[in-house]
């Protein structure tokens, strides 16, 4: 798939995915092609502003800076941020931030209950 036919079928499924259950299953070249790389570029953004001076010499995403940018209750961004951090280094790396809100947000059904739970 082209990069072209990708930003063709985000545009046409733009309204779909902000109002119904989208899942990687329906479309899966969409979401590793067209959303994972959107992420990415999130993320290298937030190595931008990130508070931690060892984090931004790793070049990965510090609990503050994620905390800040989910914009979500301490408690909640905390828990978050410790489920992305699979290896517990206190510091989430590109792919796991990636994966993780991909998951989050266009993951099945199921998965959704299971980080859901998690938290």
């Amino acid at each position: 798939m082209t990069q072209d036919q990708i930003k063709r079928r985000l545009l046409q499924k733009s309204s779909f995915i902000l109002t119904d259950d989208f899942s990687s299953e329906d479309d899966p070249a969409l979401l590793d092609e067209g959303i994972k790389p959107y992420l990415r570029d999130i993320y290298r953004d937030l190595l931008q502003r990130v508070w931690d001076p060892q984090a931004s010499q790793l070049r990965e995403m510090d609990r503050l800076t994620f905390v800040e940018y989910c914009k979500l209750p301490v408690i909640v961004g905390e828990r978050l941020f410790a489920i992305l951090d699979e290896d517990e280094t206190g510091y989430i790396k590109e792919e796991q931030f990636a994966a993780g809100l991909s998951s989050l947000f266009f993951g099945d059904f199921h998965s959704r209950v299971r980080l859901c739970f998690r938290m």
